[in-house]
C-alpha cells in the first residue's frame, strides 16, 4: 500500500514538471493567449521557441533577430499585414526562423526610398515553406 501511495504521489509531480517545460507561445489577436501581437511573442521568446499565431489580421510589422519557429494556424486566415510600410518580417543576421503558415502582405509601397519586402531576409538557414506572400514590393 505504502508503495502504491509514493509512486501515485510521485507520478503526479513527474507531471507537473514535463508541462512546466513547454515551448511553445500562444498569439492571438483577440486576446485569451499569451500575447495580442506577433513582435510581443519574438520579444518575450527565448532562443528555439515556437510561436503559434491563431488566425486572423496582425497589422504589424516584425523583426527577427533570434531563432524561432512561428506557425500560423491557417495560411489563409492568419494574415501579417504591413500595412504598407517597411518589410512585413525582417529577420536580421542575428536571426534564424522556420516561417510557416501564414500569408504575408502589404509591405511598404514601390515609390520608397527603401527595398521594403514581404520578407527581407539577412541571415543564412531559414526555412520559409507554406506561405502565401503576396502584395508586397519585393
Amino acid at each position: 500500500m505504502l508503495i502504491l501511495i509514493i509512486s501515485i504521489t510521485l507520478s503526479g509531480c513527474l507531471e507537473e514538471n514535463l508541462s512546466d517545460k513547454s515551448n511553445i507561445i500562444y498569439v492571438n489577436s483577440f486576446g485569451g493567449e499569451d500575447y495580442i501581437t506577433i513582435q510581443e511573442a519574438i520579444n518575450a521568446s527565448p532562443e528555439n521557441y515556437t510561436i503559434f499565431i491563431r488566425s486572423g489580421v496582425y497589422k504589424e510589422n516584425i523583426v527577427i533577430n533570434k531563432t524561432v519557429i512561428i506557425i500560423g494556424e491557417d495560411k489563409n486566415t492568419t494574415i501579417i499585414d504591413g500595412n504598407g510600410t517597411g518589410d512585413v518580417i525582417y529577420i536580421s543576421k542575428d536571426g534564424r526562423a522556420n516561417i510557416s503558415g501564414l500569408t504575408i502582405k502589404n509591405s511598404g509601397n514601390k515609390g520608397s526610398p527603401t527595398n521594403d519586402a514581404g520578407i527581407d531576409i539577412r541571415s543564412d538557414n531559414n526555412n520559409i515553406i507554406r506561405n502565401n506572400i503576396s502584395y508586397n514590393n519585393f
